[in-house]
């Protein structure tokens, strides 16, 4: 974004809101979130930003997720044939997907807005073990400023990533 406060107008506050919703049926699952930041800078007039995700997901094997009460969450993958190549089963599989965007412009702060795109496959051998694969685009559209700067483009990325729960 660049600058947003001065030493003559500095930046005297920020706050989120936002609000978030979930759920599942089946072997179906869904999360969305919003939020709106704004801040308050003294002698200049407030800045808002905002941002948000959706993302869905399938397990292909059947299971689903568990929401519980007591967290305000949903539970992990849990295979119901966890990996064993002595039995043949393969654990759990899931396909997701995530749409997310978030604008840093407002007034004369342009810091750009960037939207990526992103899709998946998860695989759980166990309880406690999953490993990603994603596929990432992402597009950043920045306004040109006098200052010669990076003006945005496009990135791809592809990630594995593991992770253990103990």
């Amino acid at each position: 974004t660049g600058t947003i406060g001065t030493a003559l107008n500095p930046v005297t506050g920020a706050s989120v809101f936002g609000g978030e919703v979930a759920g599942g049926f089946g072997s179906f699952y869904a999360q969305a979130e919003y939020m709106h930041f704004n801040v308050s800078r003294q002698g200049l007039s407030d800045l808002d930003f905002d941002g948000g995700y959706v993302e869905g997901s399938y397990t292909l094997t059947g299971e689903s997720r568990k929401y519980t009460p007591g967290c305000g969450c949903y539970s992990g993958i849990s295979p119901a044939h966890p990996f064993s190549l002595g039995s043949g089963n393969w654990g759990a599989w899931e396909l997701a997907a995530r749409y997310s965007v978030l604008s840093l412009n407002d007034q004369t702060v342009q810091g750009g807005k960037e939207t990526n795109y992103t899709v998946g496959v998860n695989w759980y051998p166990n309880s406690n073990m999953r490993f990603m694969l994603n596929y990432i685009h992402g597009d950043v559209n920045k306004p040109q400023t006098a200052a010669p700067t990076n003006i945005g483009g496009t990135m791809n990325a592809v990630a594995l990533r593991s992770q253990f729960a103990f």
